[in-house]
């Protein structure tokens, strides 16, 4: 073999190692990544779940929410049926006052008829 026959494979030889260290390296460097990752996945777990309950949660209170301005609206509705009907029995009163105080005036007028016929009598 010759000297450059004989350098060529000390060539090979040492960029074959060295390649070999660089791809020792790169693959110990991929596992530390992959473990990493696999480590910020298992903290990260939690905080997904924390948000999913979250987000139930504000779903739930959305829909509390929304039946409580259901019952409100509700409420309200009422409210004015009850005034309503307050107005019509304030109304009714006041037609009754107005027809006992016709009645008095008629009262008064038939006793004092009552009155002249038995002085006449």
């Amino acid at each position: 073999m010759n000297f450059l026959g004989y350098y060529i494979i000390q060539q090979l030889v040492a960029s074959s190692v060295e390649a070999s260290e660089t791809v020792n390296v790169q693959s110990k460097a991929a596992q530390k990544c992959v473990s990493q990752m696999s480590n910020t996945q298992t903290a990260i777990e939690p905080v997904i779940k924390a948000v999913e309950n979250i987000s139930q949660l504000n779903a739930s209170i959305a829909e509390s929410t929304q039946e409580q301005v259901l019952t409100v609206d509700e409420i309200a509705k009422n409210s004015d049926i009850i005034k309503q009907h307050s107005d019509l029995v304030t109304s009714s009163i006041s037609d009754l006052i107005a027809s006992s105080d016709s009645l008095d005036l008629v009262n008064e007028v038939l006793d004092k008829l009552i009155n002249q016929f038995k002085k006449q009598n």
